[in-house]
C-alpha cells in the first residue's frame, strides 16, 4: 500500500467513526427523552 492509499482508508473510517458517534448521540439522546417524561 502507498501513502495515498493509506490516506484514504484513514479518512474513511474516519467518516463511519463520525458516523456512528453520530447515531449513537442520537439514540441515547432520544433514549435520555423519553426517560424524563
Amino acid at each position: 500500500m502507498n501513502a495515498y492509499e493509506v490516506l484514504m482508508v484513514l479518512f474513511t473510517f474516519g467518516l463511519f467513526m463520525v458516523a456512528t458517534l453520530s447515531f449513537v448521540v442520537k439514540i441515547v439522546s432520544e433514549f435520555l427523552k423519553n426517560n424524563k417524561k
